[in-house]
């Protein structure tokens, strides 16, 4: 029998413009753990330089507020409404100009719908929204399953376990923006296969990453081959965007056992 599971993220690689206009960009990705509950992770973005700095002992920060709304539309039940609130240094120079984190939620199976909002703290009418519905689901016990793609601006290995951004053994730097291009030259990826030891026809599974332009033109292709000893696989891939043309980009990671 064959089976085939693909998990696809829109992409933007194009080369940004020095703007100071403040901007909150976030994305999200779900990982289930097992039957009862799945991670439901949230990523965000804030520019720095389109914040508004404030002097406290002769030291410049920047403040932001970040609000999360979670609803169960199951139930229709409100299950998470928090605020949370940050100050860091003002970065005036440097390639890292974006303030990077992430919340991660213990979630049950089910349907949900997700509210956020991101503000400059000492300039409020500054903010940025998004919305969306997502699921977690239980992944399927007789045969592999693949989970969401989160989109890194970095990935390290051997991490340490103090990292903020530590996930299995891995340092991976979450890109909410999606945006790719001269000063982020190389698309990062993390994802997980579950379940790769069930239902065994073959000895290993392959794994393929394509991306596509907007004209659904093939502009990448890379194909491996992953054992099915372990139930579960971390797939983590790296893409040299440096010869793209501006533009939107589709990428896609596929699972498949039917090995020829």
């Amino acid at each position: 029998m064959k089976n085939i599971f693909v998990a696809f993220l829109i992409i933007f690689a194009v080369t940004l413009n020095g703007q100071n206009k403040f901007k909150a960009e976030f994305d999200y990705a779900v990982f289930p753990i097992d039957n009862n509950s799945g991670t439901f992770e949230i990523y965000y973005s804030f520019y720095q330089p389109g914040m508004k700095k404030i002097t406290l002992d002769e030291k410049e920060f920047v403040t932001g507020l970040l609000g999360v709304m979670i609803k169960n539309t199951d139930s229709d039940t409100v299950i998470i409404q928090k605020e949370y609130n940050f100050k860091v240094p003002f970065i005036p120079n440097g390639h890292e100009k974006n303030l990077n984190g992430l919340l991660r939620y213990s979630l049950k199976p089910g349907n949900y719908y997700c509210s956020l909002v991101g503000k400059d703290f000492a300039q409020m009418e500054n903010m940025d929204t998004a919305s969306f519905s997502f699921t977690v689901k239980v992944p399927p016990e007789d045969r592999f399953s693949i989970s969401d793609i989160q989109m890194a601006s970095s990935i390290k290995n051997n991490a340490s376990s103090d990292s903020y951004f530590y996930k299995n053994t891995l340092e991976v730097i979450p890109n909410p923006e999606l945006v790719y291009g001269e000063n982020l030259p190389v698309l990062y990826f993390y994802t997980e296969l579950y379940n790769v030891n069930k239902e065994i026809g073959t000895e290993n599974l392959k794994v393929s990453e394509y991306v596509f332009d907007s004209q659904e033109n093939l502009r990448y292709k890379k194909e491996k081959f992953v054992s099915r000893k372990n139930p579960d696989v971390v797939e983590i891939g790296a893409i040299n965007l440096t010869k793209y043309p501006t533009g939107i980009y589709t990428l896609v990671v596929a699972a498949d056992d039917s090995i020829k």
